[in-house]
């Protein structure tokens, strides 16, 4: 039942209302980027946006993050821990066109999502 609601929260929440680009982030206990480790689940939301090669990561409540993206090939290509806050952004500017996997690790677990650079 905890797996549903928090599905759905995260689901809900990210259709965001702030871009017309959002990327769909869920909570997973089975896809964390290569080498981490997975905590229990939490029912608090997350949701991003693409806007310019710049995602922005909004948290329903105050919370440190870390971000990693990941190419099509399992690459990192970008990472970046974050302090407290709603929101943060990371900047993609500088990575080519194609598909990527978001991970986003906020209130003790990972989220992901994929999305695209074109």
């Amino acid at each position: 039942m905890k797996k549903t609601i928090a599905f759905l929260t995260a689901f809900l929440f990210s259709l965001n209302i702030f871009s017309d680009n959002p990327v769909i982030v869920i909570p997973g206990d089975d896809v964390p980027p290569p080498g981490e480790n997975t905590n229990p689940r939490s029912l608090n939301s997350v949701s991003a946006t693409i806007d310019c090669n710049i995602i922005t990561v909004y948290y329903d409540l105050l919370t440190a993050s870390q971000i990693t993206v990941s190419d099509s090939s399992g690459q990192t290509v970008f990472y970046q821990s974050y302090n407290e806050s709603y929101s943060v952004q990371a900047n993609l500017t500088n990575l080519p066109a194609g598909s990527y996997t978001l991970y986003i690790y906020a209130y003790g677990i990972w989220w992901h999502g994929t999305f695209a650079i074109e």
